[in-house]
């Protein structure tokens, strides 16, 4: 699991408010909970306020490339509001179907008797109702019941 700070916003600065995450030398954080309660957690890469979307690609960009080889990957941004994960997410997504496809078209060109097919889903949830992010419905607000169920091995799906 990555994590990713996003830098303290100008609105924030002026408010003179504190950042709760403090970093240890590896890939812990620690957060500082009201009072003295503090909770650190141990990630697989830890990407500090400073840290651009670009590098937190170039660490998933392998994990991506591997759908073409029938790896299930999921990309998954979660936070408050304000936290940068349309951001984040906005800049991670383009680039990561630009890979897919350049990824597919070179297994296609090597191994002259395989057809790759790629599918790909993008969702959100806000406030417990799930969109479909890839519907251009100018009135669609996406459904109250989420129900996530498991298909064959390795495939989850949202009914």
């Amino acid at each position: 699991m990555f994590v990713r700070v996003r830098p303290m916003l100008e609105y924030e600065k002026r408010r003179s408010c504190k950042n709760c995450v403090t970093f240890g030398s590896g890939n812990d954080i620690t957060i500082q909970n009201t009072g003295d309660e503090r909770t650190t957690w141990e990630l697989d890469k830890v990407f500090k306020p400073c840290s651009t979307a670009e590098n937190l690609f170039q660490a998933i960009q392998d994990r991506v490339a591997s759908v073409v080889d029938g790896h299930t990957v999921s990309i998954f941004a979660y936070g408050a509001l304000g936290t940068g994960k349309s951001h984040t997410m906005g800049h991670i997504i383009p680039q990561a179907v630009r890979v897919l496809f350049a990824t597919k078209k070179r297994r296609e060109e090597e191994t002259h008797e395989i057809d790759i097919s790629l599918a790909m889903s993008l969702m959100g949830i806000y406030n417990g109702r799930m969109r479909d992010l890839m519907d251009s419905r100018e009135n669609y607000r996406g459904t109250e019941t989420l129900k996530v169920r498991r298909g064959r091995n390795p495939l989850v799906y949202i009914q």
